[in-house]
C-alpha cells in the first residue's frame, strides 16, 4: 500500500512539473513573439515613410516621383481606390501598419526592385512582414485596378475607336492592336527541391497594346521555354479571335478601296499569319527568287508594307520599355515562384494602365519613347532603348503555314499602303 501511495505521489509531482515547464515554455514563446527589435519599434519616428517620404513629398516633388514612380497627388488617388482592400485593424497586441505605408512599401519595391531585406532597413519593418505586405498589396492592386483600367474592349464602338487612333497616329486603318512577348526573369532558390520553379528561368508576358501605349490584353505566367507563337496559340485571345467572340466589327474596305478587310493586330515574324494577325513578308525566300523587274517591284512593295507595319508595331516595344524602366523589379530576376512573380507582374501592368490615364507629361517624358522627326519622319529612338536591363525578347520560332485568306488580307493591306494609303516619306525612309 505504501508503495502505491509513493508511486501516486511521484506521478502527481511529475505531472505538476510538466505543467510548470509547459507554462514556462508558453511564456517564453509569448515573450519571443511579442519581442520587437528596438530600431524596428522606432519606425513611426525614423522609418522612411514617416520621415524621408513625407519630407520629399513636401519639399521635392521630382524626387518624390522617383521614389514612388508617381506624383504625391496620384499616390493618394491610388490609395483612395485600394485602401479598403489593404487596410488592417489594430489588435490588443500591437498597432497595424497603415494602408498608406503598406502602399508606399509596395510601390518602392516595384519601382526599385530592391530586396525585402534592403526595404526592411529603409522602412524599419521586418523582411518577412514586408514580403506579406508586398504580395497582398500587389494582388489588391491588380484586383481593384483591372475593373476600370484593364478592360478588354467589348463593343464594336470601342474597337472602332482604337482603330481610328491607329489610323490617325500611325496611318494604318483597321489596326486594333500590336502584339509581342517578353521574358520576366525568375531566380532559382539555390538548388532547393522544395520549390516548383526550379524548372522555370522566366515567365512570359504576352501583350496586345493600343495606339496610346495601353495594355488591351495580357497573358502572364507561361513557362519561359515557350515561344511567342506557342503562348499565343494557347491563349484565350487566340480562341476569342478564332471564334469571333470579342464583338470586333465586321470587315470593312480600307479607305479608297472596295475589298473588305478584317480588323487586325500586328506582330513580328514569330507569330502566325492570320486574317486577324498580320506580320512582315518573308524576304529571304523572295530575294532568292528575284529574276526580273517585276519581282524587284514586288519586293519593294513588300518592304513598304513591312515599314508601315513596323511603325504601328513599335508601340508594343515602347510599352515594354516603359514598363521595365518604371518598375525596376522587372529588370532583374525575381526571387519568387512563378505564381508570385505573376502577381507582381500583373500589379505592374495594372499600375501602368492606371498611370497612362494621367497626363502624358507626368506619365512619361517626351524623349523617353520612340518618335519621328517632324519633317523627315525618320525614327528617333527613345531613351528607354539605352537601358541595358530591359525585358528580354522571346526566341522567334518560324511559323510558315498560313491560310489563303490570311495571305489575301496581307496582300490587300500591302496594296493599300503602296497606293491609296501611301504617305509621302515612306519610299525615302525605306530606300534612302
Amino acid at each position: 500500500m505504501a508503495g502505491y501511495i509513493e508511486d501516486e505521489i511521484l506521478f502527481e509531482a511529475t505531472v505538476a512539473t510538466l505543467v510548470i515547464l509547459h507554462e514556462e515554455e508558453r511564456e517564453k514563446k509569448k515573450e519571443k513573439k511579442m519581442w520587437v527589435r528596438e530600431w524596428v519599434a522606432r519606425r513611426s519616428r525614423f522609418g522612411a515613410y514617416s520621415c524621408l517620404l513625407k519630407e520629399i513629398s513636401s519639399e521635392d516633388s521630382r524626387e518624390c516621383r522617383r521614389f514612388l514612380r508617381m506624383s504625391s497627388a496620384t499616390f493618394y488617388e491610388l490609395l483612395h481606390l485600394i485602401e479598403p482592400a489593404i487596410r488592417r485593424q489594430d489588435t490588443v497586441m500591437r498597432q497595424c501598419i497603415q494602408a498608406e505605408e503598406r502602399l508606399a512599401v509596395t510601390l518602392r519595391y516595384l519601382g526599385s526592385g530592391n530586396s525585402f531585406a534592403d526595404l526592411a532597413f529603409l522602412f524599419r519593418i521586418p523582411g518577412n512582414t514586408i514580403h506579406k505586405i508586398v504580395m497582398d498589396t500587389c494582388a489588391a492592386l491588380y484586383r481593384i485596378l483591372r475593373v476600370d483600367f484593364l478592360k478588354v474592349p467589348s463593343t464594336e464602338a470601342e474597337w472602332q475607336q482604337i482603330s481610328l487612333e491607329f489610323a490617325q497616329r500611325w496611318n494604318l486603318p483597321n489596326c486594333i492592336g500590336a502584339i509581342d512577348g517578353k521574358h520576366v526573369a525568375i531566380r532559382s532558390p539555390g538548388g532547393s527541391t522544395h520549390y516548383n520553379y526550379l524548372k522555370f528561368h522566366s515567365i512570359i508576358l504576352l501583350a496586345v497594346v493600343d495606339a496610346k501605349y495601353r495594355f488591351l490584353y495580357f497573358n502572364v505566367g507561361a513557362n519561359g521555354r515557350a515561344g511567342d507563337a506557342g503562348v499565343f496559340r494557347d491563349s484565350t485571345l487566340a480562341a476569342a479571335l478564332e471564334n469571333n467572340t470579342l464583338n470586333i466589327p465586321t470587315p470593312v474596305p480600307l479607305p479608297g478601296r472596295v475589298t473588305p478587310v478584317p480588323y487586325f493586330i500586328v506582330g513580328d515574324d514569330a507569330f502566325p499569319l492570320k486574317p486577324y494577325l498580320l506580320k512582315p513578308f518573308p524576304f529571304r525566300r523572295v530575294i532568292q527568287n528575284l529574276q526580273d523587274a517585276e519581282e524587284e517591284m514586288e519586293r519593294r512593295r513588300q518592304r513598304i508594307f513591312d515599314y508601315r507595319l513596323s511603325r504601328a508595331r513599335r508601340i508594343v516595344e515602347n510599352v515594354f520599355g516603359i514598363l521595365a524602366a518604371r518598375f525596376g523589379v522587372l529588370q532583374k530576376p525575381m526571387a519568387h515562384s512563378p505564381e508570385r512573380a505573376t502577381t507582381v507582374t500583373l500589379a505592374c501592368i495594372a499600375l501602368h494602365n492606371f498611370l497612362r490615364s494621367k497626363v502624358d507629361q507626368e506619365f512619361v517624358p517626351p524623349c523617353f519613347i520612340d518618335r519621328e522627326d517632324t519633317e523627315s519622319h525618320r525614327l528617333i529612338e527613345g531613351d528607354w532603348r539605352q537601358n541595358p536591363h530591359q525585358l528580354q525578347p522571346l526566341n522567334n520560332a518560324a511559323v510558315n503555314r498560313s491560310s489563303t485568306d490570311a495571305r489575301l488580307v496581307r496582300e490587300e493591306v500591302k496594296n493599300y499602303v503602296n497606293e491609296e494609303g501611301t504617305v509621302p516619306w515612306q519610299s525615302h525612309i525605306v530606300f534612302g
